[in-house]
């Protein structure tokens, strides 16, 4: 049976009809809590292997920036992102990727200012965006395909240097295991009877 809801009831809202709040429920949100570590470990780790991939796979290759030869363009500290195309196609105007005369353990990355085809060898002249002169040496392209600098990572071309040293390397290799055992075992430990009952 309805009871009559009287003037002073309506207005000290007794009688006014409410709705429970819009909330998260806790568990869900803890779980979500607890999977982001693991997410992100799992995104870092994809894109090393992707990253590896190409490389294994002769698709792309990065160099680290070390000078500022090419400024604006690549600054130092930079990671430039090099793909491969067929010698025919090298255009002046490019940026390569080529180990001057002689000195097959160096680098360099900077722009084609001038393609020599004759006498069946390729032969580039190539200068730095921030330099004022080409560079001394005529470079011979070698082989049937050339790297060019197709995009760049700002910044992180520090963090790949730092990481070349042998203790750094170690530590974060020693680093991600930790975490991936942390994670594993802290949530086997967070696991209550309820969450193994079956339906």
């Amino acid at each position: 049976m309805l009871e009559p809801v009287t003037d002073a009831e309506a207005l000290s809202g007794n009688h006014l009809p409410t709705t429970p709040a819009e909330t998260t429920p806790p568990g869900r949100r803890r779980r979500f809590l607890e999977a982001m570590p693991t997410a992100l470990l799992a995104a870092v780790v994809l894109l090393v292997l992707v990253g590896a991939g190409g490389v294994l796979g002769g698709v792309w290759r990065f160099a680290t920036i070390d000078t500022g030869s090419m400024q604006p363009v690549l600054n130092p500290g930079d990671v430039a992102v090099l793909f491969s195309e067929p010698v025919a196609n090298l255009q002046v105007g490019q940026i390569v990727a080529f180990h001057p005369p002689d000195e097959p353990k160096v680098t360099v990355i900077h722009r084609v200012v001038s393609i020599d085809r004759s006498n069946g060898a390729v032969v580039i002249v190539t200068r730095g965006d921030a330099n004022n002169a080409n560079d001394q040496w005529h470079s011979h392209v070698e082989g049937k395909v050339v790297w060019y600098k197709r995009a760049r990572v700002p910044v992180v071309g520090y963090v790949t240097t730092w990481l070349q040293q042998p203790v750094v390397r170690f530590a974060v290799v020693v680093s991600i295991v930790v975490l991936v055992v942390s994670l594993s075992i802290g949530k086997v430990w967070r696991r209550t009877p309820a969450d193994s009952i079956q339906p």
